[in-house]
């Protein structure tokens, strides 16, 4: 897969995929877009995608990955969309992750992930989607969040340990109703 230095897109949604994510993803560097979703692929995500600095779509929902999101993630700066609900992911989200200026899309709902939510994130202003349901976050939701992230139109955080999330309703200028 590695020699493929000229792909732009891998769509591979829904064929029943089974085994690891191959490292030597990482070497198709003009890579803008990966979905993978809906496969039964195991094991940790490869660091070495960090690399990919092209990447503006990330999706690995609905498989069985374990593990963290690696720190390398730091690195994706053209990166849109990151999303990747409904596996097996723990720990920490990454503080950096709130660098990547054009992330428009984080949904990690329905996993693992632990811990307080990083406040870089809340800094995102270009944010349109944030998914975090259901997993094991807990603290304080920022009593400003609508305004640090004013592009914000869907917002996600059932089932998790947070504390008063009603505070946010005040400070909602409207609410579209589907």
């Amino acid at each position: 897969m590695g020699k493929l230095f000229r792909l732009e897109t891998l769509i591979l949604a829904t064929n029943n995929i089974q085994g690891n994510i191959p490292s030597s993803l990482s070497d198709c560097s003009s890579l803008c877009v990966i979905d993978l979703s809906e496969n039964m692929l195991e094991g940790t995500i490869p660091s070495k995608l960090g690399n990919l600095t092209k990447l503006e779509d990330l999706t690995f929902a609905k498989n069985n990955l374990t593990g963290y999101i690696p720190l390398s993630f730091a690195n994706l700066s053209s990166l849109n969309n990151l999303i990747l609900l409904y596996n097996k992911f723990e720990g920490p989200i990454p503080s950096e992750l709130g660098n990547l200026n054009l992330l428009l899309q984080i949904n990690i709902g329905i996993n693992n992930f632990s811990g307080q939510f990083p406040s870089s994130i809340f800094n995102l202003s270009s944010l349109v989607i944030l998914g975090v349901v259901k997993n094991r976050f807990y603290g304080h939701l920022p009593s400003d969040l609508f305004t640090t992230l004013p592009n914000l139109m869907e917002l996600y955080v059932g089932d998790n340990l947070y504390q008063e999330t009603v505070h946010l309703l005040k400070n909602l200028d409207r609410l579209i109703s589907p």
